[in-house]
């Protein structure tokens, strides 16, 4: 694994090691029995931050570590409250042209869900994070 460096420059080093421990939990490194990890922690110690990083270098680099991902497109499951920081941060971390980030509430028309979702489909140069709130996941017939 290997963070770009500006976006590793910004990086605490207590959140260097939760970037390292999320991809290793995730690429089934840790010696759990699944892949994934939870992150649970005092507010403010930069637990978002450490994941944009992680979603996007894992979207800039495979497991073999050759410059082209399997990884196409990642999804944020959050409270609704949450999504728009989600989104603000993403913005913040990564600039507007690294990722394209596509927010879905259950505010939404469930027409304008479904063509958002649908728009995740165009192919892109860049990565693709859904950042979506639980109510407005789609219960079946999502194929991303």
């Amino acid at each position: 694994m290997c963070v770009e460096q500006d976006l590793a420059d910004k990086l605490r080093p207590h959140q260097r090691e939760g970037v390292k421990f999320i991809w290793e939990a995730c690429m089934g490194r840790r010696g759990s029995l699944g892949h994934g990890c939870i992150l649970a922690d005092d507010m403010g110690l930069g637990k978002t931050l450490q994941t944009i990083a992680t979603i996007w270098t894992m979207m800039r680099s495979s497991p073999a570590g050759v410059l082209t991902s399997e990884i196409k497109i990642a999804i944020v499951l959050c409270p609704t409250s949450l999504v728009m920081n989600w989104a603000k941060e993403v913005k913040q971390w990564l600039g507007e042209h690294r990722m394209t980030t596509m927010v879905i509430t259950s505010s939404m028309s469930k027409q304008l869900q479904r063509e958002k979702l649908a728009s995740l489909q165009t192919p892109t140069s860049y990565g693709r994070l859904l950042i979506c709130s639980y109510g407005a996941l789609p219960s079946r017939g999502c194929h991303l």
